[in-house]
């Protein structure tokens, strides 16, 4: 039976391999690197939140403390823009 959020571990992301392909015939190859980092850095991003939502479903932690917190509103008053860099996180990019 299962318990948690879906724990299987993917060597390959779906549709990565028509990204992949799609991009050589478009683009240079040398800036597929790029894509490569963002792809690796959400999977990694998907893997720690599943294990957060996974700690918390199994009672070993009692709350998430990120999911408590007042929502950031997505536009920056002082500069009326909606700025990624800014809302995807409270640290420092």
């Amino acid at each position: 039976m299962t318990t948690g959020i879906n724990d299987d571990n993917k060597e390959n992301i779906p549709g990565r391999d028509r990204f992949r392909a799609q991009w050589y015939k478009e683009n240079k190859p040398h800036g597929f690197n790029v894509q490569d980092i963002r792809l690796g850095g959400l999977i990694m991003r998907m893997t720690d939140c599943r294990d957060r939502l996974n700690d918390f479903l199994s009672g070993a932690v009692g709350c998430i403390p990120e999911l408590e917190e007042e929502r950031l509103p997505l536009e920056n008053p002082r500069s009326r823009v909606n700025n990624w860099a800014s809302t995807v996180t409270a640290d420092v990019l």
